[in-house]
This record gives C-alpha cells, structure tokens and sequence, in this order.
C-alpha cells in the first residue's frame, strides 16, 4: 500500500517520512504508545513506551524502510557505520514495503549480524538486502553472500514488550 505513494523521484526523505508513518501507525495499533523525535539525534526516530504493572520501559527506535526492488527480488538497506551505537533499549525496524513484514532487531543483536556482512567502506555503511525465499526471510549482501535467517523477527512486536 505505502509504495503506491512513492515516486521514482522521491528523495529518501520522503521515503524516510513514509516508514517512520507506518511504524507509528502499526505500533499503536499494537497496543504501544508512540513519541516522535523533532529531530532525528542519536539516529533514533521514535520511542515506546510500555506500562508492565507498575514497570515503565522505554525503547528508541530506529526506522527503516524500503519498497521493494523488482529486478533484484529484494529490498535494500543501508546501516551508516557513524551513527550505529549498538545498545540496550535500542531497535531497528526494517520495513519492506508495507506493514505486513516488519522485522524488529535488537540493535545489539543487529551488531553481531553485521560482524558477518560485507561492509562498503567508500560510502562507510553496510549494504543490506532482506529477501523472502521459500517462506524464510533472509538478511544477504548484494552478491548473496552470509545469508541470515531473520524470519524470527517478522512482526515479533513482543520484542519491545
């Protein structure tokens, strides 16, 4: 549905705006209470807020999003080696496309996954591919190498219980 709404000549911004649009919308949908940055600092674009009992938690999250890409079969990431500071209370929302295929990864689970990919050093980032085979959801490089089964975290919203 969200892809729909973006062109080819859309800037990442527009494209940032949209998934950041799911992510508040499938979030309290999910029962959490949603807060928006002003600004995007420390690469976190949103944080939720949970009440266990008398239990307050609070998660930053950083989102991400990509339609998907035709000739590849994929969607496309890129994690910026600056502003990734893995730590605790902190998650990546990968958003393929629509709302249907969210895959929420502790950042420092995330950190140890990067250890296995290819890292692009010119543009100082990581270049992620989810691709979806035989019903198992995968993080590759783009030349299909260290493939990494993140079917798990497919809308496992629990995470940020």
């Amino acid at each position: 549905m969200p892809s729909q709404f973006i062109k080819s000549k859309d800037t990442s911004a527009h494209k940032e705006v949209i998934g950041e649009t799911i992510a508040k919308l499938v979030l309290f949908k999910n029962g959490f209470n949603v807060y928006s940055r002003f600004l995007d600092v420390d690469a976190v674009d949103m944080i939720v807020r949970n009440k266990n009992g008398n239990k307050l938690t609070y998660n930053e999250i950083q989102i991400k999003y990509s339609k998907y890409f035709e000739g590849n079969k994929d969607y496309w990431f890129g994690v910026n080696k600056r502003t990734f500071e893995p730590r605790y209370y902190f998650y990546f929302m990968f958003i393929c496309g629509d709302e249907d295929s969210i895959f929420i990864i502790p950042s420092l689970t995330l950190r140890d996954f990067l250890q296995k990919m290819v890292f692009i050093e010119k543009a100082n980032k990581w270049d992620i591919h989810i691709v979806n085979r035989n019903e198992r959801w995968h993080f590759t490089t783009k030349r299909g190498q260290d493939w990494i089964d993140i079917t798990t975290y497919r809308n496992n919203f629990d995470k940020l219980r």
